[in-house]
C-alpha cells in the first residue's frame, strides 16, 4: 500500500477464494483479523448437521419425558416406550393426566381384539379368520409394550375407531419424590 502524492491510497488488492464446506454457518458470523507477521486469519463456524440433529432430538425428547413428570423412574426406558408403535402420549383431560396410545388395526374387528395387562405389560392380541368356497385365509397380530410406572391399567378403557384406529385410554398419575418403585 503506498500513498499518492495527491493524499490517497493506492490499494492493492489481494484475493483468494475458497469454497466452504458443504455445512458451512452463515456467513454473517464469519470473522477475519490479521494475525502478528501480516497474516490473514479468517474464521467460519462449521455446522455439523448431524450434532444439530441430535440436539435437537434431545431437547425434544426432554419435552416428551416431561410429560411423565418430574419424578420419573430411572429403571423405565422411556425413550423406548415413546417409541413404540403404540404412538404413546399423555394427555391432560380435565385436569386428570391419561395415557393414550393408538394402533392401526385395519384389517381387525373389534370383537377380535384382545387387551390384557400383566406385569405391566399392555399385549394386543387379535386374529382373522376368513373361509369362502375356495380359500381359508387366517391372520395374527400380536403387539406388546411395557407401561409406564404410575399407569392405572385398572381403569384401562379401550376401543376401535370407525377409520380401524384402537384407541387405549388409561389413567396416569405421576410418581411423587417419595414413592418407592417396585
Amino acid at each position: 500500500m503506498g500513498r499518492q502524492p495527491d493524499g490517497d491510497f493506492h490499494i492493492q488488492e489481494l484475493r483468494k477464494t475458497y469454497e466452504l464446506p458443504e455445512h458451512a454457518a452463515n456467513v454473517s458470523h464469519v470473522a477475519s483479523y490479521v494475525a502478528p507477521y501480516h497474516i490473514l486469519v479468517i474464521e467460519a463456524p462449521i455446522r455439523n448437521p448431524e450434532k444439530e440433529r441430535k440436539l435437537a432430538e434431545a431437547k425434544n425428547q426432554q419435552q416428551n419425558l416431561a410429560q411423565f413428570g418430574e419424578h420419573r423412574d430411572p429403571l423405565f426406558d422411556y425413550s423406548a416406550f415413546l417409541s413404540s408403535p403404540f404412538q404413546p402420549h399423555i394427555a391432560d383431560n380435565s385436569g386428570q393426566k391419561e395415557l393414550q396410545l393408538t394402533m392401526p388395526m385395519l384389517d381387525f374387528h373389534s370383537e377380535q381384539i384382545r387387551l390384557s395387562v400383566k406385569n405391566n405389560n399392555l399385549i394386543v392380541q387379535s386374529e382373522h379368520k376368513s373361509k369362502n368356497a375356495k380359500d381359508f385365509e387366517r391372520s395374527f397380530f400380536f403387539q406388546t409394550v411395557t407401561l409406564p410406572p404410575g399407569t392405572q391399567t385398572k381403569q384401562l378403557q379401550s376401543h376401535l375407531t370407525t377409520d380401524g384406529e384402537l384407541k387405549i385410554e388409561v389413567p396416569f398419575a405421576e410418581l411423587k419424590p417419595d414413592q418407592k418403585i417396585c
